[in-house]
C-alpha cells in the first residue's frame, strides 16, 4: 500500500510462460489500484514498467520474476526482479534505479534499528543495504 493507504500496488510475476498456469494480460508492469472506502479496489492501471534482461526478452516467456515488494516512507516502490531490486517513484512514474546483486533477489523489506536498512533475500543468501530513506511502517491496528 502507498503511505496514505489509498493505492494498492501489485506486481506481475509471470506472463506468457508455457510452464506456468497463469495467462496474464498485464505484461511486465507493477499495477496500481485505487483503494475504496469499503476496502475494495478499482481503477487498475499500469504504473511502473519492469525492466527485462535480453535472456528474458529472447525467449517466448516474458517473466520479470517480480516477487517481493516493499515501500519506503517517501512512497517509492522496491521490487525484487531477475535483474535486481528495481526502485520506482510514484511521483514521476519512473525508475529511480536498480540495486544489482550477484544473485537474483526474491524478496525485500526494510528493517534495522532505525528502519533504514533494506534486507534483500536471494535463494541462498541475505543482503543488507544501508539506505538514505526509511522504510514505511504501518501502525498496528
Amino acid at each position: 500500500l502507498s503511505p496514505d493507504g489509498k493505492t494498492l500496488y501489485v506486481n506481475n510475476t509471470y506472463d506468457d510462460e508455457s510452464w506456468w498456469n497463469v495467462d496474464s494480460d498485464k505484461d511486465n508492469w507493477v499495477w496500481a489500484y485505487d483503494v475504496n472506502e469499503d476496502g475494495t479496489v478499482s481503477n487498475g492501471r499500469a504504473k511502473f514498467q519492469l525492466y527485462l534482461t535480453p535472456d528474458v526478452l529472447d525467449r517466448k516467456g516474458k517473466s520479470s520474476s517480480a516477487d517481493g515488494m516493499t515501500i519506503d516512507a517517501d512512497g517509492n516502490v522496491y521490487v525484487a526482479t531477475q535483474i535486481g531490486v528495481q526502485i520506482f517513484s510514484p511521483k514521476t512514474d519512473s525508475l529511480i534505479g536498480i540495486i544489482n546483486l550477484p544473485v537474483m533477489p526474491v524478496s525485500c523489506c526494510f528493517g534495522g534499528d532505525n528502519f533504514d536498512e533494506l534486507y534483500i533475500v536471494g535463494y541462498t543468501c541475505v543482503f543488507r543495504v544501508k539506505t538514505n530513506v526509511k522504510g514505511l511502517v504501518y501502525p498496528l491496528q
